[in-house]
């Protein structure tokens, strides 16, 4: 096994404890529309594959703490392998990003790690803030050799 394929392995069994031990589950692309829809706050996590975008490792670690403070808030995980492809339709810059949503629509996000007093302030003001059209899509270089990893 390569090391790649190492780390691959070691990120989807931290996916698989998120979904057992915090109840953050792992969906697909085309499972957006349905998780998203659900009434309440939902941050979406793109991880993005976990060689390319290491930071996503630690927001894994921050997302299930960011609930505890939240506890209104429900989350999920876009799966590692469609998040490059799936960041168009947010806007999305940078990998990882929390995508918030509230009712389905559009609040707002947060690209990349941040400090844990950053990420409360952040997750508190966009908890209250209104909806809005997410950024203009196709941003993410998601299919260029040179894509930015976080």
């Amino acid at each position: 096994m390569t090391y790649a394929e190492q780390r691959a392995a070691a990120f989807a069994e931290l996916l698989l404890r998120l979904a057992r031990d915090a109840g953050v589950p792992t969906v697909t692309a085309d499972q957006l529309d349905v998780i998203a829809a659900a009434p309440g706050v939902l941050a979406l996590l793109y991880t993005g594959e976990p060689g390319r975008s290491p930071e996503s490792w630690d927001v894994c670690v921050v997302l299930p703490e960011l609930l505890t403070i939240f506890p209104a808030m429900r989350a999920a995980i876009l799966d590692p392998t469609q998040s490059a492809a799936a960041a168009t339709r947010y806007g999305i810059d940078k990998l990882p990003a929390l995508v918030v949503l509230r009712d389905g629509e559009y609040i707002g996000v947060i690209e990349g790690m941040r400090d844990w007093d950053v990420y409360v302030v952040a997750m508190r003001l966009l908890c209250d803030a209104p909806s809005q059209t997410p950024p203009v899509a196709g941003r993410y270089p998601a299919h260029s050799p040179a894509a930015r990893s976080a």
